[in-house]
């Protein structure tokens, strides 16, 4: 009945420490097992979902930067879209709000304009980290996100500027009240992910989809069985209402969930995946 799940990473598939457990990972094995396809679509850099995939330890497409970068399995560049660089280097020439931090993703790597220790929390399993450069002085070339951290009130100000003014070249979204993202106009997981059914020729009715924040919307529109996580935002119990709302991430609620839709045994294997 399904044959292709697609699930985000933070706050969704990852738990409150943002890593992969061993019940998740042993789920993932066993579906893998039994002919499953699977997608990880996430707003953070391919190198970083590609550790996370390799830490899981089945093939998987990735999507990553919100849609910005789709690869396949094997590690193949399937897509990309890039922000143009004049749009890059005016936007990060703005003027921002004290506490803003900027980020930016290339292909390669992370920059960030300022240590963000805390923000290396997040990356744990892939050991993904920044490098902190002159941004102003940046090229805008090759860049598939930017990403603004920092208060909310302040994001909304951020986000206000760059859309009258960039509009029509960017989209923005949130992964996190406090994280503002922008990628290529039209880019988006949703978009990223109609490629990969494409791809591995599966309709909607096939596809399984988890998320839980505002930058999973349009995936959440494409496939056919939506499924809204206990701690989502808010939002997208208003915007799903006939979806699945399944429990939180910090309970393993995606594996929870695949077990009984896809009927896996109850047993455990976590002691061979070491």
């Amino acid at each position: 009945m399904y044959r292709l799940i697609v699930t985000d990473l933070d706050g969704t598939l990852l738990n409150e420490n943002h890593v992969v457990t061993a019940d998740t990972i042993d789920t993932f094995r066993k579906l893998h097992m039994l002919g499953n396809a699977f997608v990880i679509a996430s707003g953070r850099h391919y190198v970083d979902v590609r550790g996370v995939r390799e830490r899981i330890g089945v093939p998987a497409y990735t999507i990553s930067s919100n849609g910005a970068l789709v690869h396949g399995p094997d590690d193949c560049l399937v897509s990309q879209w890039n922000i143009d660089a004049s749009i890059v280097r005016a936007i990060l020439n703005m003027q921002m709000p004290d506490g803003v931090v900027r980020n930016v993703f290339t292909s390669a790597e992370w920059l960030i304009d300022r240590e963000a220790p805390a923000l290396l929390e997040f990356h744990q399993d892939s050991g993904f980290r920044y490098r902190v450069a002159d941004l102003r002085a940046f090229s805008g070339e090759g860049v598939t996100k930017l990403l603004f951290v920092g208060e909310p009130a302040l994001l909304h100000t951020v986000e206000k500027a760059v859309s009258s003014t960039y509009g029509e070249f960017v989209s923005a979204t949130y992964s996190l009240p406090d994280c503002l993202e922008l990628m290529a106009r039209g880019v988006s997981k949703g978009v990223a992910l109609l490629s990969v059914m494409k791809l591995v020729e599966a309709e909607p009715e096939v596809v399984l989809a988890f998320g839980d924040n505002l930058n999973d919307v349009e995936m959440l529109r494409v496939a056919g069985n939506p499924h809204v996580m206990g701690n989502a935002h808010p939002k997208l119990f208003e915007l799903f209402p006939n979806a699945a709302h399944i429990g939180r991430n910090t309970d393993g609620a995606v594996a929870s969930a695949l077990r009984q839709l896809l009927t896996l045994p109850a047993d455990r294997a976590i002691e061979r995946l070491a």
